[in-house]
């Protein structure tokens, strides 16, 4: 218990002061360190089946949307406003049902409902990308839809508590670190701290997705 209450303070004391020794250095703003340190935050508590990354998160939603509008990725900022946010709260109190000493209890998303997401994901990615590419100034419109789409899904199933979630979020970290790479070498605004909170997410997100197969609750 000493062990788990000294980790509870010590990882966000690190993201904190990592985040704010490569802003200052990279000479990044103050909103560029805050979605670095939510974003990872938000990502390490999801891992370890902690409600407070829906909190978090929507702290993320915010300053993520003001630094994706500002590298005029339009639909980053209609995801995080419009979907993600209500995912974040609407998720804080779901899992508030099923808690179980801080952490949630998972379970399998099977077969037929996994193939059934695919085809959503695919589907509703060419759907946003059209809807998407009529914005005037948009870019990297299939990167920007089917990153959003993908992790639009992932987090319904991370609120609904599927293990498969992380699986989804494993491709969206693939499509997400190479649309911040272009950003980032395009010169874009923050784009650095989004790219490291990135980085940040695939490997977080391996550690997760591990845990959370190695613990699912059959349906």
């Amino acid at each position: 218990m000493k062990d788990k209450n000294i980790k509870q303070v010590l990882v966000p004391f690190l993201v904190c002061l990592i985040s704010i020794i490569i802003g200052v250095t990279t000479k990044n703003t103050f909103v560029g360190m805050i979605v670095l340190i939510t974003g990872i935050l938000n990502s390490y508590y999801g891992s370890i089946g902690n409600k407070i990354n829906f909190p978090i998160g929507v702290i993320n939603n915010l300053t993520l949307s003001y630094v994706a509008y500002m590298n005029h990725n339009y639909g980053l900022v209609i995801f995080n406003l419009v979907f993600f946010m209500p995912i974040n709260i609407k998720g804080y109190f779901e899992w508030g049902k099923h808690d179980n000493d801080s952490e949630v209890e998972n379970r399998g998303l099977g077969f037929n409902k996994g193939i059934l997401t695919i085809v959503l994901s695919i589907v509703s990615g060419l759907i946003i990308a059209y809807l998407l590419h009529l914005i005037p100034g948009e870019r990297l419109t299939y990167l920007d839809a089917f990153t959003n789409v993908i992790s639009f899904i992932a987090g319904i199933l991370l609120m609904l508590r599927y293990n498969e979630s992380w699986i989804l979020y494993l491709v969206n970290n693939v499509l997400d670190l190479t649309l911040w790479i272009i950003n980032f070498k395009d010169g874009g605004f923050d784009s650095l701290m989004v790219l490291l909170m990135s980085v940040m997410y695939l490997t977080i997100n391996v550690y997760a997705l591990f845990k959370w197969r190695g613990n699912d609750e059959k349906l």
